[in-house]
């Protein structure tokens, strides 16, 4: 759990992972029973694999 710029990050116990608007008008708003739409955001499950190479790149 970290807690950044208003904003509370935490992980499940099934490992998704879920950002928490902690500002004062949202904890007022919420308290007031209006909630904001969810967003559920997959990963890509398309990423190709990482090809393991023994070269070192320099700039």
């Amino acid at each position: 759990m970290q807690f950044v710029r208003d904003r509370l990050y935490i992980v499940t116990t099934d490992g998704s992972l879920a950002c928490i608007d902690a500002t004062e008008a949202a904890i007022q708003a919420a308290q007031t029973g209006t909630l904001p739409q969810i967003v559920n955001i997959k990963a890509p499950t398309n990423i190709p694999a990482a090809i393991a190479s023994d070269t070192l790149e320099t700039n």
